[in-house]
């Protein structure tokens, strides 16, 4: 049987809220910078939909949820299709959509170039 890599855009998206529980919000979170600070510290991380990261962003701990990825695809396929491990690898290109955790306060400003809270980060500059 022979293998091959199957490689996708690089798509995240995410659940952000705070830590820890009863934290207030005060400030309004840039979800393009919150992006720029999540891939350069995660960058060539190995993600799947379901696990959590926690980091800092503006002296505040975060915690995101993935909840959806469509990265560049670790899992190999065979020549029938069959499809890869839902694995995936967080690259300087990636697209990341930040949502707010229902369960928590925190509040996010969208990108001003795309609707919602995605957030196409170009780390290249």
């Amino acid at each position: 049987m022979r293998l091959f890599w199957a490689i996708r855009r690089s798509l995240i998206d995410s659940q952000v809220g705070f830590n820890r529980k009863n934290v207030q919000a005060t400030e309004v979170f840039d979800s393009e910078d919150m992006a720029r600070v999540f891939i350069k510290n995660y960058s060539s991380q190995v993600f799947s939909a379901g696990q959590f990261v926690v980091f800092e962003y503006h002296g505040q701990t975060l915690r995101a949820t993935v909840t959806g990825a469509s990265l560049l695809d670790l899992g190999k396929t065979d020549r029938s299709g069959n499809a890869p491990r839902p694995l995936g690898l967080l690259m300087e290109k990636t697209d990341i959509t930040f949502i707010k955790a229902s369960d928590s306060p925190i509040k996010i400003k969208g990108s001003s170039k795309k609707l919602g809270v995605l957030s196409h980060i170009d780390t290249s500059s």
